[in-house]
């Protein structure tokens, strides 16, 4: 399960870095520069990829703790978000800096010390505009399918930039398309 679950994260990764250069692409066509600069990106992407090292372990009490941080990170922005009409910037920073604070504070917790790269996590899912988000159903919903990609991409591209806010981007399209699909 836990290998089919690297599969799937691993294949909606790379397809959605796919998705956003292909847009960017067809949308910018007339431009050279923009089409030599993302042909670029995209072996720069493959490279990347190609190099990755996935040391398979299972951790299955550790990814469920994973993908409730992400949930979390994700529910606590978007109700500063929207309950207190904080930016959405500041309402991740807010989440984001107080969950690097936690594993100071419990400095004897093994969950405590891996809880700031998930909540950050979910903290760009609770970015996610009050138009695209019909409220904190769809909030949950793409908060815990991005907890899945984050656990399922544990391995992958560690130390790239943008790897927190594409997860959130991706479970933030896959609940838009569930959603839209199922009402």
């Amino acid at each position: 399960m836990n290998q089919l679950i690297k599969i799937v994260s691993l294949t909606i990764f790379i397809g959605l870095n796919l998705f956003m250069i292909g847009m960017t692409l067809f949308e910018n066509t007339d431009s050279i520069i923009i089409i030599l600069g993302f042909g670029l990106l995209s072996v720069l992407v493959a490279l990347a990829y190609r190099q990755h090292r996935s040391e398979e372990k299972s951790h299955a009490i550790s990814d469920f703790q994973d993908v409730a941080f992400v949930s979390l990170g994700g529910i606590l922005t978007y109700a500063i978000h929207f309950n207190f009409e904080a930016s959405a910037v500041i309402a991740a920073a807010l989440v984001g800096t107080i969950a690097a604070f936690l594993p100071d504070i419990f400095q004897n917790s093994k969950s405590a010390k891996r809880l700031p790269t998930p909540v950050y996590c979910g903290a760009f899912v609770g970015m996610t505009a009050p138009d695209v988000a019909s409220g904190f159903a769809f909030i949950i919903l793409a908060s815990l399918l991005t907890g899945l990609l984050f656990v399922g991409s544990k391995n992958i591209l560690q130390g790239y930039g943008g790897k927190l806010g594409t997860l959130a981007f991706g479970g933030v399209v896959l609940s838009t398309m569930l959603t839209y699909i199922l009402l």
